[in-house]
């Protein structure tokens, strides 16, 4: 049979024993809560801290959120649609920003509350898979990482051509006048060809028209000109890109199209010829014709000139008229013969 001792030494040992229990499942719970309370966010912002992913023009990336115990951040990047990521930063297939000097990859140190950032510009538009990792250890530590799809969208401009005049005679002048916007530094191409075959096609350089703009530099609003220039009569095409190079296969707008027409030369005018000291029907003729008129009726009158001379023209010389007008002659039949009577 025990003791009494024995039975109070039995009872503290039970107790022992279950507080130790307690104790362990307490830690557990704290040490998950305290994995639990773990979080990080990128936002991709404007200068003015709206959300707004944009390629090709800098934004604030700023990862904030809060740190159980003391951590090291780690960020990477790769387009979305692949694996998962990775259980630590070392092993995980992406890419890590290269700004100096941080780049969320080991150079931020955080504890509680947290809110880091860097300026950066996004290369291309399209849909981006951030991996995050919060590690007690270094990029090798096992954890568990935070992962967030981003849409980065493609820089916003317009761009639009126009001709004056908008018909012009050949090898006379128009102004191409290119105009628009751009959020980001870019480039303006514009190519001229006759109208009629393809459309604009989707690059500069894969565009059969020849250069009228190449390259310049625009940023914000913009407007430039171009003389062109054309010999044959027709419809032309104007194509004009806003990119990054000649052969940008997402450009930040275009291609834009606008024609102009170059009209056949109007018909030279009829202008009477001025009859000269050879005055024969054939040269007088000759002369009509060349002046850009037709001839016209002859009519035969008699006169003090030369019979077969020419007198005059109707319209009269020098006069300016539509183009292969009719030009009538008058010629001499001589002088008019006289009858005599004869007496009885």
């Amino acid at each position: 049979m025990r003791s009494r001792a024995q039975a109070d030494r039995g009872r503290w040992a039970a107790i022992a024993m279950t507080s130790a229990v307690l104790i362990a499942a307490v830690a557990l719970l704290v040490g998950a809560s305290s994995a639990r309370a773990d979080s990080a966010t990128l936002s991709v912002l404007r200068t003015d801290g709206q959300p707004d992913p944009a390629a090709r023009v800098p934004r604030v990336f700023a990862l904030s959120g809060v740190a159980s115990v003391p951590e090291t951040v780690y960020v990477k990047f790769r387009p979305a649609g692949g694996a998962p990521c990775a259980p630590n930063a070392s092993s995980d297939s992406g890419s890590t920003f290269n700004t100096y000097p941080e780049g969320f990859y080991g150079d931020d140190h955080v504890n509680g509350a947290f809110r880091v950032q860097l300026v950066d510009t996004w290369p291309t538009a399209g849909e981006v898979l951030f991996c995050i990792w919060l590690s007690t250890g270094d990029s090798q530590t096992i954890t568990t990482p935070f992962s967030q799809l981003v849409t980065f969208r493609g820089p916003i401009g317009a761009i639009s051509a126009s001709v004056s005049p908008g018909t012009v005679r050949p090898r006379k002048n128009a102004i191409v006048t290119v105009s628009g916007s751009t959020e980001t530094p870019t480039y303006v191409f514009a190519k001229v060809r006759p109208a009629g075959g393809a459309p604009c096609a989707p690059t500069a350089s894969s565009d059969t028209g020849s250069y009228i703009i190449s390259s310049s530099s625009v940023n914000g609003s913009f407007s430039l000109q171009a003389t062109i220039s054309e010999e044959t009569p027709g419809t032309y095409l104007v194509c004009a890109w806003l990119a990054d190079t000649s052969d940008d296969a997402t450009p930040v707008a275009g291609p834009q199209s606008t024609t102009f027409g170059v009209a056949s030369p109007p018909p030279p005018r009829c202008r009477v010829p001025t009859l000269a000291s050879d005055r024969s029907v054939a040269t007088v003729r000759q002369q009509i014709r060349a002046g850009h008129c037709r001839v016209g009726r002859t009519t035969r009158v008699y006169s003090r000139k030369r019979r077969g001379e020419v007198i005059r023209l109707s319209p009269r010389s020098g006069s300016l008229l539509a183009w292969r007008a009719h030009v009538d002659l008058i010629v001499s039949r001589g002088q008019r013969p006289h009858h005599h009577r004869h007496r009885r």
